[in-house]
């Protein structure tokens, strides 16, 4: 088994006074205390782009897609966050992941749905599954799913303690299984 994984979370929005930062800020620091995995946290804000780039085209790129190029291509897998807008994803993410390719083959996804309701964005992880399959990415299956956002967070990511064991329990289980396929496909990569 490899001895590290680099893993991004990458958090899917870049809307003003999101919610969705708290369940972000309170994920990425749970899991900075797993044994043999950079848990590299990214925001899809610090990578706001105009337009969609060609992923399959170097030239000309801006500095913010090259800077993902290379995170997406030293990740053995990722974990996406995502907010439910309207039963979708944000476009600025859209715009991120589109802006690569190559980078994503054969690597596995972790998805984190987040709403201010009951049903914890799963509808936006179903819209998006097919969306990173077709970009190679493998969507693990095991998703989490975080709801009532404004109500289960405090500012900064303080979760109430009967949650906080609750959705623990669901991250170890996910990330469990996404370092199991980020090894088995790490494999699949290296015979490419």
């Amino acid at each position: 088994m490899k001895d590290q994984y680099t893993i991004p979370v990458l958090l899917g929005t870049a809307r003003n006074g999101n919610h969705s930062q708290k369940a972000f800020s309170f994920i990425v620091d749970y899991l900075q205390d797993k044994e043999r995995v950079d848990f590299k946290p990214v925001r899809v804000a610090d990578f706001l782009l105009e337009r969609t780039h060609e992923a399959w085209n170097d030239h000309g790129d801006t500095p913010a897609v090259g800077k993902w190029r290379k995170i997406a291509s030293e990740a053995d897998g990722f974990i996406i966050m995502l907010p439910e807008y309207n039963h979708g994803y944000p476009g600025e993410l859209k715009i991120l992941l589109d802006s690569a390719f190559s980078e994503y083959a054969d690597k596995p996804v972790m998805l984190v749905g987040l709403s201010g309701g009951d049903f914890g964005g799963a509808r936006v992880v179903d819209h998006i599954k097919p969306i990173l399959t077709a970009m190679g990415m493998r969507p693990i299956g095991a998703d989490v799913h975080v709801t009532n956002l404004s109500d289960t967070f405090s500012e900064g990511g303080k979760i109430s303690d009967v949650d906080r064991g609750k959705y623990t329990e669901r991250i170890d289980t996910a990330v469990s299984l996404l370092l199991d396929h980020a090894e088995g496909m790490r494999g699949v990569r290296d015979d490419s």
